[in-house]
């Protein structure tokens, strides 16, 4: 029997897994209480990459804007979708990598 799994079915299971196993803590104290700034750094930068891997491993394209309208984050996806690769995309004005159009093929004036 051939079982078929996507890429991000299989990111999803390993999160899952790794959280797991990081509630387990070898001195059998519980995860709660209070949370030291290393450790709290560690986290954030473990958040940070699950969610770069997540990100990575979706065929949609999903991109990142700041309040300016600049371009934070852009995965693959969207690479794939606008034909910028994701290091031109980062940094610049969202207006310059996405131009919309009608159904006719006319332009779409930003806002």
């Amino acid at each position: 029997m051939l079982i078929t799994i996507s890429l991000a079915a299989l990111v999803v299971v390993l999160l899952v897994v790794v959280k797991m196993l990081k509630k387990r803590r070898p001195d059998g104290a519980s995860s709660g209480g209070v949370v030291s700034s290393g450790k709290l750094q560690d986290s954030l930068r473990d958040e940070k990459l699950r969610s770069e891997i997540i990100l990575s491993a979706i065929e949609d394209g999903v991109v990142l804007i700041d309040k300016d309208g600049v371009i934070q984050s852009f995965n693959p996806g969207a690479s794939g979708i606008t034909g910028w690769s994701v290091e031109e995309a980062k940094g610049l004005d969202w207006k310059s990598v996405f131009k919309f159009v009608d159904a006719k093929g006319q332009p779409i004036a930003a806002k």
